[in-house]
């Protein structure tokens, strides 16, 4: 076979076929001119020189590397650091990853710092294009059916915790669930206005813009004009697996609205972790509203451990009859245990009827 852009006869390796095919891409698909397109591009690192293996060259410098492809390495973190260092030595400000199974593209916003894009910009358009694109729900489905290369989400959260997150000295597990949780939530969002952009996304702002526009958009960082999409959202977390740290449902327990703190409860009684206890017991004592008062006892109940026994004898004394019965439900767990026994029976004597049908 004949190479797309040398015009010489070549041999078909595996890492040779990936190349050539997204030469055609390069050519076709994004309207590049062959004379902007480079293969084996000499990058100089001080007195060794290494070569990329598809460079487009830039337009006003065409000694000068625009976007850098890496196509060898069969590992993306293997393949990332060795695109890094080509986009470090040339300047290039895009980089692209991919092993003809995966894809990625990258904007090197400083020599320090890659966020990854949607994709590379054609001939015809610049990097702020691609930027600036206009981003709704349709769009996002319309590219996520196109891709023929896709990346699955355990190989998203991998990437994140080794370039993001390493030595961060954060769970990895919390920080990517706060971005998927933002992401879910501009979705569901765009799902009710066909019109809606997509608001969640890198558009080539500094650090510091996005961070604001985030904190400002996140409904688990910032309270709403009104606290309807939080509640909806609290309300359809489903299932959260056992290592799910959820600082922010703690931080939750003190908020303004009390259908949160209820909710915020709930759902931290499903987390099922003993770590919950005190957090809860602190929150409980300073609760005034029946039904989160209620909720928090349930959720202490739920943890299902020894550890919360003398709480829920605590409760047991508290005025409230609804939140007396919650506590019972909660000791109830404790089969042929003689002090929980001990505990109860007092109460079948109590003055509500309705402990006394519990009991």
């Amino acid at each position: 076979m004949r190479c797309l852009i040398r015009d010489t006869d070549i041999r078909l390796k595996p890492e040779e076929i990936v190349r050539q095919l997204y030469l055609r891409r390069l050519l076709e698909n994004y309207g590049y001119t062959k004379n902007r397109i480079a293969v084996e591009f000499p990058v100089k690192f001080g007195s060794e020189t290494k070569r990329a293996d598809i460079v487009i060259r830039d337009k006003d410098h065409p000694e000068s590397a625009y976007i850098i492809i890496e196509l060898k390495k069969p590992k993306l973190k293997d393949g990332k650091d060795q695109l890094k260092s080509y986009c470090h030595a040339t300047g290039a400000p895009i980089g692209v990853w991919t092993n003809g199974g995966a894809i990625s593209y990258y904007h090197r916003k400083d020599p320090n710092y890659f966020v990854e894009l949607t994709d590379i910009p054609a001939q015809a358009e610049t990097l702020a294009d691609v930027l600036r694109e206009d981003f709704r729900m349709a769009d996002l489905v319309k590219k996520f059916n196109e891709q023929t290369e896709r990346k699955s989400l355990r190989q998203r959260i991998e990437e994140m915790e080794d370039e993001v997150l390493a030595n961060a000295g954060v769970d990895v597990f919390e920080e990517v669930f706060k971005l998927i949780f933002t992401k879910l939530y501009d979705e569901l969002e765009s799902t009710r206005s066909e019109t809606r952009q997509l608001q969640f996304r890198n558009t080539g702002q500094t650090e510091t813009t996005e961070r604001e526009k985030e904190q400002g958009f996140n409904p688990l960082a910032k309270q709403q004009n009104s606290d309807k999409n939080l509640i909806n959202t609290l309300e359809n977390l489903g299932y959260l697996p056992d290592n799910f740290q959820g600082g922010f449902l703690f931080n939750l327990l003190e908020h303004k609205n009390p259908k949160v703190r209820l909710l915020a409860a709930k759902n931290i009684a499903k987390l099922n972790q003993m770590k919950s206890l005190e957090p809860l017991w602190n929150a409980f004592q300073k609760e005034s509203d029946t039904s989160a008062r209620r909720e928090i006892v349930s959720a202490i109940g739920r943890l299902r451990k020894p550890q919360n026994k003398p709480y829920l004898f605590e409760i047991l004394q508290d005025e409230d009859p609804k939140v007396v019965c919650q506590a019972i439900r909660g000791l109830l767990h404790y089969e042929d245990d003689i002090l929980v026994e001990r505990k109860l029976k007092p109460l079948l004597n109590h003055e509500n009827e309705t402990v006394r049908t519990v009991i």
